[in-house]
């Protein structure tokens, strides 16, 4: 059976984009030192170059040094970009990417197309990203920006070594930026995970002189201390800039946010509204989906993510809609959040869930999960959820392809091995050895006593259930088990298992 996202606890880490895309969100502006110090960098020599040389290769050459500079307004990279896309038959698909970008910014922020979106995950299309950065470092060296533009390229392909190379010279060369900072914070949160790398960035930012003037950085200190079980020395610092009416309302909503989960978790139900209420004046995605997520652990008031103008609002969308059971939305906006942060498992997990459980369409969780493999490519919970995905299609020697590569591994937990040994009992059954299959789906399901709540062992339950009923077996000890499920829990696929089972049942009765 797959293995869920939904139990993990969110915070307030910033969500990292381009740089270019940063800036058009709007979290570099307005406070101090949001800017590179940059005196070197200069796009001169390739407007001069393609001046004398109307070729393909000089206008590629001139946009891409544009658009990694960030110096996207010169009429001559305008003439470039259309020269790029009046001959579309003879470019690359990278160069026309950039070229459209350029012409059409407002659509490349939320609108992207499709074909957009999945160049931005294809590996052969981020090392013609990565190639094109480094050309440019080899002229700017000193360009932090470029530096950490390969860290995220790297980071979505998964190849941590370099990503983390990388984002320590940015941070070397521009160690009081916001930019960096929480690129980096960012970074190291998400390969935590495999390597206990938070606590690096963590000193850097408490050291830092932002942390007691910025309230982005103030934010990110207190997510990264909150994720360490430490207690963090800034939350006094950020409620006195929250109060101060010094800061725009944009700028204090990921903090307000922040401060608001610390309370939540606390459970002080009262300074966790008002926080959130705050951090709603102007939020960001970022803060709008930490709300969402918060209201849905505890209602604690209404809210709607279509009412908020922002872009990027993926997250926020895809929550909302899975809380409301609207189930295609929801997918589709996993999907735009896949696309929008390709090294986040988060979107993965929850889209191929849907996908599998809600939409009955196993070959849309292996779109994504596929995808994900990118960033990915040894997670267990990702190559169990391959394997069961394919086990529902029936494509059984790709089932047992990725649920073997997991049995090496010694970094498994109890959820994760329940979900392997239900994943292997489906397999068992689609290949008509029942016998093999039920002992372990009841494997599964003894090893969920260990578990502090029921969830996995209802849904171990419902996994073993369905194949049961395909074959039209033990109706009466599947009948026993599902009695002991409650009517409503708290978890909308078990509701909605239960009575798919039901009414199968009543079927075949």
């Amino acid at each position: 059976m797959a293995n869920l996202f939904e139990n993990k606890d969110r915070r307030v880490i910033p969500n990292w984009r381009t740089y270019k895309t940063t800036l058009k969100l709007g979290e570099l502006d307005n406070l101090l030192n949001c800017k590179i110090e940059n005196k070197i960098v200069s796009i001169d020599d390739y407007i001069f170059d393609w001046k004398q040389n109307k070729t393909i290769w000089h206008a590629g050459d001139l946009i891409s040094a544009a658009y990694i500079n960030n110096l996207l307004e010169d009429i001559n990279v305008m003439d470039a970009s259309k020269y790029i896309l009046s001959n579309k038959n003879k470019c690359p698909d990278l160069l026309l990417v950039l070229a459209n970008s350029i012409i059409n910014p407002k659509e490349s922020t939320d609108d992207t197309t499709t074909k957009e979106l999945v160049n931005t995950v294809k590996a052969e299309q981020l090392f013609q990203y990565i190639k094109l950065f480094k050309k440019n470092l080899i002229k700017y060296p000193y360009n932090p920006i470029i530096n950490a533009e390969i860290s995220r390229l790297y980071s979505i392909l998964g190849i941590k070594k370099k990503a983390l190379f990388h984002m320590k010279i940015a941070l070397h060369l521009a160690p009081e930026n916001r930019f960096i900072l929480r690129a980096a914070a960012r970074l190291f949160a998400h390969f935590d995970e495999i390597g206990h790398e938070i606590g690096y960035i963590h000193s850097i930012i408490k050291k830092s002189y932002l942390v007691k003037k910025d309230p982005w950085i103030t934010s990110t200190e207190i997510a990264l201390s909150t994720i360490r079980n430490k207690t963090s020395k800034f939350i006094r610092t950020g409620l006195n800039m929250i109060d101060s009416n010094n800061f725009p309302s944009f700028n204090i909503t990921e903090l307000a946010s922040s401060i608001g989960t610390l309370e939540f978790f606390n459970g002080n139900r009262r300074k966790t509204k008002k926080l959130l209420h705050k951090a709603l004046l102007d939020p960001n995605d970022n803060s709008l989906a930490q709300v969402e997520w918060i209201n849905n652990k505890d209602s604690l008031f209404e809210v709607n993510p279509e009412n908020y103008a922002i872009n990027n609002k993926y997250e926020a969308q895809a929550l909302d809609n899975f809380y409301n059971n609207n189930m295609e939305k929801a997918y589709s906006y996993c999907e735009k959040w896949f696309y929008d942060l390709p090294f986040s498992k988060r979107p993965i997990m929850l889209g191929s869930h849907i996908a599998n459980t809600f939409l009955k369409k196993p070959n849309l969780a292996i779109k994504l999960l596929e995808f994900g493999k990118t960033s990915h490519s040894n997670d267990p919970q990702i190559l169990n959820n391959l394997s069961y995905s394919y086990a529902l299609l029936n494509n059984l020697p790709e089932a047992e392809n990725y649920i073997n590569q997991i049995k090496t591994k010694t970094d498994i937990d109890i959820t994760l091995k329940i979900c392997m040994i239900a994943t292997q009992g489906l397999i068992n059954f689609r290949h008509k050895d029942y016998e093999k299959g039920r002992e372990l789906y009841m494997k599964a399901i003894d090893l969920t006593k260990s578990l502090s709540d029921k969830y996995y062992k209802w849904l171990a339950v419902l996994n073993y259930a369905r194949e049961e009923l395909l074959i039209k077996q033990n109706h009466e000890l599947i009948q026993n088990l599902i009695d002991k499920i409650p009517l409503n829990t708290e978890f909308n696929d078990i509701n909605h298992l239960r009575l798919e089972i039901i009414d199968s049942i009543c079927d075949n009765s």
